[in-house]
């Protein structure tokens, strides 16, 4: 669960009644993603979190929300929209 210029590629946590996967070699390279799965949480052009591993996406953005970074709470609302 990846938010700037870009379309988010989590947006559909977002949205209630959208889904759906984007697959688009961009964002790799911008948030250097050299393993899969990833996760990704942004704000602003620059500053994005990461979490990678194959793991759950609710475990996750749980650890996503609890960085404590300014981002955390992006992933705290998409964690409790994968919840509803």
């Amino acid at each position: 669960m990846a938010i700037g210029s870009q379309k988010p590629i989590a947006s559909p946590l977002l949205e209630k009644e959208s889904s759906g996967i984007l697959l688009d070699p961009e964002p790799f390279k911008t948030f250097k993603v050299d393993q899969v799965p990833a996760v990704i949480v942004q704000q602003g052009a620059d500053d994005f979190d990461a979490f990678f591993g194959d793991t759950t996406l609710d475990y996750a953005l749980e650890q996503l929300q609890s960085a404590k970074t300014p981002r955390a709470s992006l992933a705290k609302a998409a964690l409790k929209k994968l919840r509803e």
